[in-house]
């Protein structure tokens, strides 16, 4: 079988449906939602992150997004995967 060296793989990101960009835009808008749950909000528009639906989610759900949201969803995502959430690396030091 022949290689072509021409040929590009594809990466589509994941398509975001209407419904959720309308809300997360709704979301945005509304000044009674937290400013910092409204720029996560307004990020994941910008960039169709596929994170979208799920802080969509929660701040209809009266959740407050930030930083530490993302932190405790990625440890309860590696622990609950079977991969550890922190793993120790060994390190040799010469002294």
């Amino acid at each position: 079988m022949a290689t072509h060296s021409s040929a590009t793989v594809r990466v589509e990101k994941p398509h975001l449906s209407a419904a959720i960009k309308e809300r997360a835009q709704s979301l945005k808008n509304d000044k009674s939602i937290d400013w910092t749950s409204r720029a996560f909000i307004s990020y994941g528009l910008e960039t169709d992150d596929p994170w979208l639906p799920e802080l969509v989610r929660r701040v209809d759900a009266g959740e407050t997004i930030d930083d530490n949201t993302f932190a405790a969803t990625e440890a309860f995502t590696n622990t609950t995967c079977g991969s550890p959430a922190f793993v120790k690396i060994p390190v040799s030091v010469n002294l």
